[in-house]
């Protein structure tokens, strides 16, 4: 049941502090999520509900205006999941009290913003607030609603579980919860191998929504694949999906990887073997030095224009924390040498330092940034040295910081950032989900892709984000696999965007899309533990990718004669194969067509097929027809073997003469190569996708059966590309 929640005080409030902008976006996204939720006056079974951004794109944003609107329309208890991390956390509350005011503006205080931790010392106070909404006599000016912050970590979750059924006269069965789980692809999930397990975080989740049942679980997250992939059953499995629109300042990864980028500088292969397993006698990597002299100079122009203070440098070159502190010894090593060498621009040492550690930075600004603007009345030469004695100056003024599990590393809080000009950020998984390095201009990451998953992969992109005043400065020095990782997470975020977005506009049901999107072969969605849902993983790179040959149900009869009528048509002009050697053609010429990829698909779609068959066939489709809409319309080859005049099929040696007719299958559709003939798998194009169609008369154990068509799709390497999809008839299995 949908309601339609009202904006009060807070959120308007809210809103006007926004860029204008977002405004409309923020309020339009904000009532439709809490739409979805329960209206705080009924009683309902618990629901989850999945919110899609992309990667700093402003789900935290997203998820304090739907607080805000949440207390506007009686939600008395909010409950915040902030990440398992305290700085995520710390992250999280400090946006929280900066845009809701939570410590308050001198009148009456909405908000009370209490951490997990602290929940032991204040149950009496959050037992009157909640107390107050039970009577309808106090205005609403003076209710307050209990927003409760929480590491997503077992102990955390436990603790403020106990606290929630320690609290007395307030209906907690009854009272409407929302529960907002900022990066919920990440920890809560079942991992758990064996059905019937759960994993720690995952049962102390669903332990605290058992206590508070009222309740509507909001998962937020930028990478839905694990969340997608789900048993239906699972009560994380989101009922609802709303995808969130980036605003026109938001740069993400068309623009960042697309063909024409400039972004992108790849790392050379010495260097990313040095900088992941340094030789301490080698010295920092030359790219390195690159990056750092782009940084600098980009610091300058940013200073001088006043866009963006601070500016930030991510250098990730892996997990381990000697990784991290050897490259914190180099960056603290180079600077100290650049300020020497920069500091008198009459002595030789500044040319040479310009001219052999400098040229390349300020050249590639020179392309982007229209310098006349920023730095009038020099040119050439001159210029170049007056920027640079401006960063002899700011050296000094950068913080050179090590953030991650160490002791000894200080970490970053929101405030701290505009405390200098200038920070170079080292490390490794702290700095990848969820925390938000503030105007990153320049990123060095010669890792690698690991294994693979797609999902883990984009997060490590903190270069994305609202930066468009700052664009020309954009620059991220990578390893080639993950600049190929991130290239094709393009194709793949777009292919599943857009079918969250159709369920999103037509208020679908999740459990109603059977999944598929696409993923390059190199990619996997997510890590296997959280994959519980049956899929099959179509890695669509050369040769054939689909033979038809489940060719015995009786159900293939209907449409036959349609089909060929419909090749017959389309087989007239068609022109013998030119790989068709053979002399002497008893069953008739292999003839070829060219098609456009809308009329290969139809065919496709057309043939009848059995339920394995049509499983394969759909998938074939689905990457046609997002090959098609991203790069327009091509041809696609289509063989009419022996010219659609039947050929003899059997079955393979060894089936039961009682097999299910659904079950049979034929042995072998092609024809083998002979001395006069190549063979059918030679009929095909490199260039272009070929279908080839066989008119078959399937037999087993001597019986001849109906005759039917069957496809088979061969892949060309110059359309590379993979379908993820759910396997048909697994939905109900526990």
């Amino acid at each position: 049941m949908v309601w339609s929640p009202a904006e009060g005080l807070r959120f308007k409030r809210f809103i006007d502090e926004q860029p204008e902008e977002a405004r409309e976006s923020i309020s339009r996204s904000s009532a439709k999520i809490l739409s979805r939720c329960r209206d705080p006056k009924t009683v309902l079974p618990q629901k989850s509900h999945l919110i899609v951004g992309e990667v700093q794109s402003g789900k935290t944003m997203s998820f304090t205006g739907v607080t805000a609107l949440a207390r506007d329309n009686g939600y008395s208890l909010i409950i915040v999941v902030g990440g398992n991390k305290d700085t995520l956390l710390n992250q999280t509350i400090h946006r929280l009290n900066k845009d809701l005011h939570v410590s308050g503006d001198g009148g009456a205080n909405p908000w009370i913003l209490i951490r997990a931790k602290e929940l032991k010392d204040n149950l009496s106070l959050i037992n009157t607030t909640l107390d107050q909404w039970n009577n309808p006599q106090l205005p609403d000016a003076f209710r307050k609603t209990v927003v409760i912050a929480t590491l997503k970590t077992k102990p955390s979750l436990d603790k403020l579980t106990k606290a929630m059924q320690q609290l007395s006269r307030n209906d907690l069965d009854k009272r409407a919860v929302l529960i907002i789980d900022d990066e919920a692809d990440q920890a809560g999930l079942n991992i758990a191998e064996n059905d019937g397990d759960e994993s720690s975080v995952y049962g102390a989740i669903g332990r605290l929504r058992q206590t508070l049942p009222n309740n509507d679980y909001l998962m937020y997250t930028a990478t839905p694949q694990a969340t997608l992939l789900l048993r239906i059953q699972d009560h994380l499995s989101p009922e609802t999906v709303t995808v969130l629109e980036s605003g026109a300042m938001y740069v993400g990864g068309r623009e960042l990887f697309g063909e024409k980028n400039s972004f992108v500088k790849v790392i050379p292969p010495q260097d990313v073997a040095q900088a992941t397993d340094p030789n301490p006698i080698l010295g920092p990597p030359p790219s390195l030095k690159t990056a750092l002299s782009y940084f600098l100079v980009g610091m300058a122009i940013a200073q001088r224009r006043g866009n963006p203070m601070p500016c930030s440098m991510l250098i990730h070159p892996g997990t381990t924390k000697a990784l991290h502190s050897q490259h914190y010894t180099w960056v603290k090593e180079i600077l100290s040498a650049w300020k020497s060498l920069l500091s008198d621009m009459s002595e030789s040492a500044f040319d040479e330092c310009m001219n052999l550690e400098f040229s390349e930075a300020l050249d590639w600004i020179s392309q982007s940034v229209d310098l006349d603007l920023v730095w009038p009345g020099k040119s050439g030469s001159d210029r170049s040295r007056e920027i640079l004695q401006y960063v002899s100056h700011w050296i000094v003024q950068i913080e050179n910081r090590v953030v991650n599990s160490a002791r000894e590393a200080k970490g970053i809080s929101s405030v701290e950032w505009r405390s200098a000009p200038g920070w170079i950020v080292i490390g490794g998984a702290k700095l990848e989900r969820g925390f938000t390095i503030e105007n990153l201009t320049v990123t060095y990451m010669p890792r690698g892709t690991g294994v693979g998953n797609a999902d883990s992969i984009q997060q490590r992109g903190r270069f994305f984000g609202y930066k468009r005043k700052y664009f020309d400065l954009l620059k991220g020095w990578l390893a080639t696999d993950l600049v190929d990782a991130f290239s094709v997470y393009v194709e793949h975020e777009d292919s599943m965007r857009n079918e969250l977005s159709s369920l999103d506009t037509h208020n679908q049901p999740v459990s109603t899309w059977r999944r598929k999107f696409l993923l390059d072969p190199t990619l996997s969605p997510t890590r296997k533990q959280v994959i519980k849902l049956l899929i099959k993983q179509d890695k669509l790179i050369r040769g054939f990718v689909l033979r038809q040959h489940h060719l015995f149900s009786p159900g293939l009869v209907a449409g036959q004669k349609e089909f060929r009528a419909k090749l017959e048509l389309l087989m007239q002009g068609a022109t013998r194969h030119p790989q068709d050697t053979r002399a002497v053609m008893e069953e008739g010429a292999h003839l070829t067509k060219l098609v456009p990829v809308g009329k290969a698909i139809e065919l496709l779609a057309d043939i009848p097929a059995n339920s394995a068959d049509r499983e394969q066939l759909d998938s074939k489709i689905f990457a046609l027809q997002n090959l098609a809409d991203e790069i327009g319309e091509f041809d696609c080859e289509i063989v009419f073997m022996s010219s659609l005049n039947s050929r003899e099929r059997s079955t393979a040696p060894g089936i039961s003469p009682k097999a299910d007719a659904d079950d049979l299958v034929i042995e072998n559709l092609m024809a083998g190569r002979t001395n006069a003939y190549a063979g059918d798998e030679k009929l095909v194009s490199d260039r272009l996708v070929t279908i080839q169609f066989h008119s078959v008369i399937p037999k087993h154990n001597g019986i001849l059966s109906h005759e039917v068509f069957a496809a088979a799709v061969h892949w060309s390497p110059k359309f590379r590309s993979g379908v993820v999809w759910e396997l048909a008839g697994q939905r109900n299995q526990k």
